[in-house]
C-alpha cells in the first residue's frame, strides 16, 4: 500500500497554502526538487547573534530569547536535509551559543530557559528550577554529537562535548540512564553524528546494541497507537537501512500503514499534544505543527518507497 499521487497532490495544496516558508521549503526540497540552500537561508533568520535560535522554531515556544532546544532543532533540521558544510555560518554560529551560552552548567544544556514563562508556550516549555535538576541528556547528548561532527578537535566546544560525551555513553551503556522517548532520541543522533568516526570510550556495537534494546522497549507492541503522543519508531529509524530496523521490522512497517490510515479529511495528520493556556497562539502553532508533522510522515513514506507519484515520476508543479 503507497500514498496515491492524487493524496500527495492534496497535501502538497495544503502545504503551499498553510505552511510557513521554512517548513514549505523542507516539503519542495524534499519530495520536489527544492533547493537545501534555500532551507537554510529561511533557518537563518531563526538564529540570533549570539548563534542560538528562537521564535519559535519549536512552535511550542515563542520565545524570542535563544534557547538550548530551539538551537537543537536547528540542528534536527540541519540533519534532515544532510547539510554538512561545517564552515557554514550558521555550523560556526550554532557553535560558538555553545560554548558561550550562560543556560549551561553540569555538563548540560538547559531543557527551559527563565525568559520562556514571558512568552506564549506550552505547559512543558514552562521555566522550573525542579526541571533543570533533572538527570537529563536531552537535547545535551545529541548537542554534543553536533559538536563532535562540525567541531575543530582543538576547540573549547570539542574538548567539552568529549568529556560530556565519555560519562554520557559510560552511563547509558551501564544502565545508569533509564531515557524517555524524547531522550534516546538524543542517543540516537549522537551515534549517527559519531558513527564515521573513532573515540576509545565508545564500543559502537555495545552502544547500538543498547539503542535497540531501548527502541523495542519504549516502543509499543500493540497496534493501538490512535491519536496519543507516543514513541513510534521513525523517531529512531529513518529506513530499511537504519541499523535499528531489522529488531524493530513489525513496528517500523507498521508505523507505515499507521501513517497512510490517520491522514485526514484536512490532507493533515493530527498533532497528538495541545497547550492548556494561549488558545489564540496554540491555534497558530497547530497549523505550524501540521507542516512539520506533515514533512516528517512524508520523508518516513519516502524513504521505505511508499509515495506512489515517485515511481511515475509525476510532477507536481
Amino acid at each position: 500500500m503507497k500514498m496515491t499521487t492524487r493524496q500527495f497532490q492534496r497535501i502538497n495544496r495544503w502545504m503551499d497554502i498553510h505552511a510557513r516558508p521554512l517548513d514549505y521549503a523542507r516539503f519542495k526540497y524534499h519530495f520536489k526538487n527544492g533547493n537545501k540552500q534555500k532551507v537554510v537561508r529561511i533557518l537563518e533568520s531563526y538564529q540570533n547573534e549570539d548563534g542560538g535560535f528562537a521564535y519559535a522554531l519549536d512552535p511550542d515556544s515563542w520565545n524570542p530569547n535563544s534557547t538550548p532546544v530551539q538551537t537543537w532543532m536547528a540542528t534536527e533540521i540541519l540533519h534532515e536535509i544532510n547539510f554538512t558544510d561545517a564552515n557554514h555560518p550558521i555550523i560556526q554560529q550554532i557553535l560558538k551559543f555553545l560554548v558561550t551560552t550562560e543556560h549551561f552548567s553540569d555538563d548540560k544544556w538547559a531543557f527551559t530557559i527563565p525568559s520562556n514563562n514571558d512568552f506564549p508556550h506550552a505547559s512543558w516549555w514552562s521555566y522550573d528550577t525542579n526541571k533543570q535538576q533533572t538527570p537529563d541528556y536531552n537535547p545535551t547528548i545529541a548537542l554534543v554529537g553536533f559538536s563532535l561532527k562540525y567541531a575543530s578537535n582543538q576547540s573549547k566546544i570539542y574538548s567539552i562535548s568529549y568529556q560530556i560525551a565519555k560519562r554520557a555513553v559510560f552511563r547509558f551503556v551501564h544502565d545508569q540512564i533509564q531515557p524517555d522517548m524524547h531522550e534516546l532520541a538524543c542517543f540516537v543522533r549522537f551515534y549517527e553524528y559519531i558513527s564515521d568516526k573513532q573515540f576509545l570510550f565508545i564500543d559502537k556495537e555495545r552502544y547500538v546494541a543498547k539503542l535497540i534494546e531501548w527502541i523495542e522497549k519504549l516502543v509499543p507492541q500493540n497496534e493501538e497507537w490512535g491519536t496519543n503522543y507516543i514513541a513510534k519508531p521513525s523517531m529512531y529509524i529513518d529506513s530499511p537501512q537504519s541499523p535499528f530496523y531489522e529488531k524493530n521490522k513489525k513496528q517500523a512497517d507498521f508505523e507505515i500503514e499507521f501513517i497512510l490510515n490517520t491522514l485526514q479529511e484536512d490532507d493533515t495528520w493530527e498533532v497528538p499534544w495541545q497547550w492548556e493556556e494561549y488558545p489564540d497562539e496554540w491555534a497558530i502553532s497547530k497549523k505550524w505543527w501540521k507542516a512539520d508533522v506533515g514533512v516528517k510522515n512524508l520523508l518516513y513514506l519516502k524513504n521505505f518507497n511508499k509515495l506512489a507519484h515517485l515511481d511515475n515520476n509525476v510532477s507536481l508543479d
